[in-house]
């Protein structure tokens, strides 16, 4: 069921399957209620008064809306012969190629700053990420710096799902979400980003990577080097903003549930095995608060 016309009526706007109901074979209905969600809000605190902002809010979400509506009935129609067979699984990975609007969750972490999880990407056109290209596929990982970052830890874990890969020392640990050894690793500090880790396709594209940043005028400020915990290789830049950005490679893969961490001693090649690299964590900028970045929370 799609409501072609307003989803409004004065006051009062409706969402989720009120006005547009999926089939059980998609399984979807709540995910698309949660996006509804926070187009709503966000054109709720944009607009001027509530007719522009529920007319906006119909427009930004009714060609995803109808889009997840039709791929369900034809699911459904497949399934009890009123429709050539469809595969769920190969349906949803079609829509995950799609375009999403966009989708923004903030979480209020207990250690002073706001954690917002966004999505709204479009899938790269076949062959786009290809050895010798020297691009970034995809963000690897992001480090976050916390005042308490053991109860940040405990709080990814229980309220997030994340588990524990490994510990540096006991001041820094590495967090997984699914096969990749780490997606978050959270360090001890202000409140802050510590940087954000790119993806390469190869050991080569990072150092290929690397050239055409020097010849932008970007040095590296660590590396090349590969850690030890998740076995990537790196090197480290300092973007014109002041943040941390990292080319990495070949992440190792884990078994996210049967993998047990390791704590692993800091020392100089644990940091880095092969100790040739430039720099070191000491040369890149210091962790403060990251202005308009994260918003503290009162306590």
């Amino acid at each position: 069921m799609l409501v072609r016309g307003p989803w409004h009526q004065g006051r009062v706007v409706l969402l989720g399957d009120a006005v547009h109901a999926t089939t059980p074979h998609l399984g979807q209905g709540a995910g698309m209620a949660i996006e509804d969600s926070v187009v709503l809000a966000e054109e709720i605190a944009r607009a001027a008064d509530p007719e522009t902002a529920f007319t906006a809010f119909r427009n930004r979400r009714f060609e995803r809306c109808r889009y997840i509506v039709e791929k369900s009935l034809a699911i459904c129609n497949g399934q009890i012969g009123k429709g050539p067979p469809v595969a769920r699984s190969s349906m949803i990975r079609r829509i995950s190629r799609r375009r999403a609007a966009a989708m923004a969750f903030a979480f209020f972490r207990p250690t002073a700053c706001n954690l917002k999880s966004a999505q709204a990407w479009r899938a790269a056109p076949a062959g786009s990420f290809r050895s010798g290209r020297a691009c970034p596929k995809k963000i690897s990982h992001i480090v976050l710096h916390s005042p308490n970052h053991q109860a940040l830890v405990t709080w990814f874990c229980d309220v997030l799902g994340f588990k524990v890969s490994d510990w540096l020392g006991d001041f820094m640990c590495f967090l997984r979400c699914n096969s990749a050894h780490h997606r978050f690793a959270i360090l001890p500090g202000p409140p802050c980003l510590n940087h954000v880790a790119y993806d390469m396709l190869t050991l080569d594209d990072m150092m290929r990577g690397a050239h055409r940043l020097k010849l932008k005028g970007i040095d590296i400020g660590w590396g090349p080097g590969r850690h030890t915990a998740g076995n990537n290789t790196f090197s480290y830049f300092v973007t014109p903003a002041g943040f941390v950005a990292e080319y990495t490679s070949e992440l190792e893969e884990v078994d996210f549930e049967t993998r047990e961490a390791t704590v692993h001693v800091p020392a100089p090649q644990v940091m880095d095995q092969w100790g040739i690299g430039t720099g070191g964590p000491q040369t890149l900028p210091h962790p403060h608060p990251n202005p308009g970045l994260f918003v503290a929370i009162e306590a």
